[in-house]
């Protein structure tokens, strides 16, 4: 796996090298709000290439803005490759069948990527916690059959205490597969938002061990 990792990326940054050579038609990000000095320049200009996760608007991908729960389960569905056309309807109360992200929310109800936030709701506009990443990614990796991460008592975190017991599962295999980082405190800061460039270096993880499976 590691071993294409690092070919997936060398491959990346040859054609990113190629395509800005004299004479070639570079790809560069339509996104004013992402410069070549933010961390996750890298991450959102792959994501983006390889339509994994868009922006909100044609010029902004609004990098420092949380992720809402609805665009995360898209794209997961993108990363599975999901045919949405078998997921009509709405398995949610507060999702209308004829909402952008109603497929996707179906499909990862379905495949148990998801089960909602209780009463049949999905909160698909709420912004998205590390905590439901983690368990959101975790099962999206068992319902795509990947083995990843390694077996640990622990997790490190100073702040392990407030993650809750759904999550903490999930949150070992983030941590023993580096999909999901702590914080430079050594918190992992479960109830945090995470934001859309955060979403696009975890989403290009996942990327790669989908693309190895």
């Amino acid at each position: 796996m590691r071993i294409y990792k690092k070919a997936a990326a060398a491959a990346l940054a040859l054609a990113l090298a190629a395509s800005s050579a004299p004479g070639a038609r570079a790809y560069s990000l339509p996104y004013t709000d992402v410069d070549q000095s933010h961390w996750a320049y890298e991450d959102i200009l792959y994501v983006s290439q390889w339509d994994i996760l868009g922006g909100r608007t044609e010029t902004g991908f609004c990098p420092d803005e949380p992720l809402t729960r609805a665009e995360y389960v898209e794209t997961l569905a993108g990363l599975a490759h999901a045919g949405l056309d078998r997921y009509p309807g709405s398995e949610f109360t507060d999702v209308e069948e004829t909402a952008p992200y109603a497929a996707a929310a179906n499909w990862a109800f379905r495949q148990g990527v998801v089960d909602g936030v209780g009463e049949g709701k999905f909160d698909p506009e709420g912004a998205i916690t590390r905590e439901q990443m983690a368990a959101m990614s975790h099962r999206f990796y068992k319902v795509m059959g990947i083995h990843y991460g390694g077996e640990i008592d622990e997790v490190p975190y100073t702040d392990k205490e407030q993650i809750h017991d759904w999550a903490l599962d999930a949150v070992r295999a983030m941590y023993t597969s580096g999909i999901m980082k702590g914080r430079e405190t050594g918190a992992f800061d479960p109830q945090a938002n995470v934001t859309r460039a955060e979403t696009a270096a975890i989403a290009r993880r996942i990327y790669l061990d989908v693309e190895d499976y």
